[in-house]
């Protein structure tokens, strides 16, 4: 769970413009 985390995280950074991304990180979050 924790790579998970970490994925999403930087992807969230690297693709900040995209809301989609950010919500999918959302529930890996959770």
């Amino acid at each position: 769970m924790l790579l998970f985390k970490v994925f999403c995280t930087k992807e969230l950074f690297i693709r900040v413009d995209l809301a989609y991304s950010r919500n999918r990180c959302d529930v890996f979050n959770i």
